[in-house]
């Protein structure tokens, strides 16, 4: 008799959190305490046995309530969760970081602006007294990093990237006169990838943010990141992925506006580029700097050098490849990069 009882309390709990998922999601927490409260009968818990668990089941994990509500935006649903249920801002940020989890990098990379207000605050604090924790060799110590290896942007750069201009200013505005933590600041360079928050913008294309950048906040595009390449490199690689008008334009700015050494590189720049409009444009600005040249000469200079390469000297171009690949990590391998792995193999298959 006890396991038929049991069952349909196991079943309507189930049915309930699905209903909670959905609310939370749907951002209207109106009927929130409704359902917390038919759970709590359910499951036959109090509200702050369970509030901070990890019992809403995403795609690949679990999530708390609050920590549900961070990941799809519901700024209502966080709202309430804090205000009228007590949910737990610390243990959310530690239930996530286990999980390998940036809630900030998650906000900035889909621009949840209002979110973003109420949350980052909270941040800051917790952030200020996970530190002090560490500097006390508190138990803290013992939390894993909520910067993985795979991750190559910061989290205003993934602002950037997705050009969320509104996130991006809200930083600035934020902190205004105070010393910024380098993963909100756009001048930051990062120590992985070598970019700053102005090669990222023309890495993605998005030229009302390399705007933005350049006028509002004075960014520096003449950067070269850990590949040595400059903006030219990133786009000429970038733009063979998208045919639209965003790298044009990106283009145009840089060089006529921002006015970074366009010769730089020019060659393989040239080989880069598929764009049938940008290779004009860039063809022009050259010329316009006395270098007379074109992307098919260039493309057949560098076929001719390619077979008349001696083969000692072909052993050590290999050697220093290998050695760079080795060196640099696979997740931040460019197209840039690419080529030349290319050009090994055509020149070992000759």
């Amino acid at each position: 008799m006890g396991c038929k009882n049991c069952s349909p309390r196991t079943s309507h709990g189930v049915e309930i959190l699905s209903r909670i998922k959905v609310c939370i999601k749907s951002n209207e927490p109106s009927h929130l305490k409704e359902l917390i409260s038919l759970y709590e009968y359910y499951s036959e818990r109090k509200c702050h046995e369970f509030i901070d668990e990890r019992i809403i089941k995403g795609k690949k994990r679990y999530f708390s309530l609050l920590g549900y509500a961070v990941w799809s935006g519901s700024y209502k649903s966080y709202k309430n969760l804090i205000q009228n249920h007590n949910a737990s801002f610390y243990f959310m940020m530690q239930s996530l970081e286990k999980e390998g989890l940036d809630p900030l990098n998650r906000i900035c990379e889909k621009g949840y602006l209002v979110l973003l207000k109420m949350f980052y605050p909270e941040h800051c604090e917790y952030e200020r007294y996970k530190k002090y924790a560490q500097e006390s060799s508190c138990v803290m110590n013992s939390l894993p990093s909520m910067h993985s290896f795979e991750l190559i942007f910061t989290p205003i750069q993934l602002a950037v990237f997705n050009n969320h201009l509104s996130i991006v200013s809200y930083f600035t505005e934020y902190h205004n006169q105070e010393k910024i933590p380098k993963n909100v600041d756009l001048h930051h360079v990062d120590e992985y990838t070598g970019e700053n928050c102005a090669l990222v913008a023309c890495r993605a294309g998005n030229f009302p943010m390399v705007m933005m950048l350049h006028e509002k906040y004075e960014a520096d595009f003449h950067l070269k990141n850990k590949r040595n390449e400059s903006v030219f490199q990133i786009i000429a690689a970038e733009s063979r992925k998208n045919s639209g008008l965003s790298y044009l334009e990106c283009l145009r700015y840089v060089t006529n506006i921002i006015k970074v050494d366009i010769t730089y590189m020019h060659e393989e720049t040239l080989l880069l580029f598929e764009n049938r409009l940008c290779i004009k444009f860039f063809e022009e600005a050259l010329r316009d700097r006395g270098i007379i040249t074109s992307k098919k000469e260039v493309e057949s200079l560098f076929r001719t050098k390619k077979h008349i390469i001696k083969s000692e000297d072909l052993k050590d171009f290999l050697k220093n490849i290998e050695e760079f690949s080795r060196i640099i990590p696979c997740s931040a391998e460019s197209e840039f990069q690419s080529s030349y792995l290319t050009l090994r193999d055509e020149m070992i298959s000759t």
